[in-house]
């Protein structure tokens, strides 16, 4: 399977886009930007766990197994200790998937707390 990269992800996405009652490119679109809001939210440092986890569920919902990849592709390296806790709750990734990269990330217990009280 190809890598994602910026110039396919757009097409790889509406490869994997999967909701029934879509009824224009706008609400593709609106599915899309939810990457750039969990994205935002981790650089911001102003997570709002349940707020996160609706969005990433709802991307899950649309683009189904590919939203994994989607994710770590689309939220920088330096912030997947924030997004990694998410995946593992939603059991979505395993250590063992993210490969030698696993060794260097610290995992935000902050969120893994709140995921855990859920």
């Amino acid at each position: 399977m190809e890598q994602l990269n910026d110039d396919n992800f757009l097409l790889r996405a509406m490869h994997a886009y999967d909701a029934p009652t879509c009824s224009d490119i706008e609400e593709f679109q609106n599915e899309i930007k939810r990457f750039g809001y969990i994205s935002r939210a981790f650089k911001l440092n102003t997570v709002n766990t349940q707020l996160v986890l609706n969005h990433i569920i709802i991307l899950y919902n649309v683009f189904g197994d590919a939203t994994t990849k989607m994710l770590l592709f689309k939220v920088e390296r330096d912030m997947w200790s924030y997004l990694i806790p998410f995946l593992l709750y939603l059991d979505r990734l395993t250590i063992e998937e993210i490969g030698e990269v696993a060794n260097e990330i610290i995992v935000n217990e902050k969120i893994l707390k709140e995921l855990r009280n859920l």
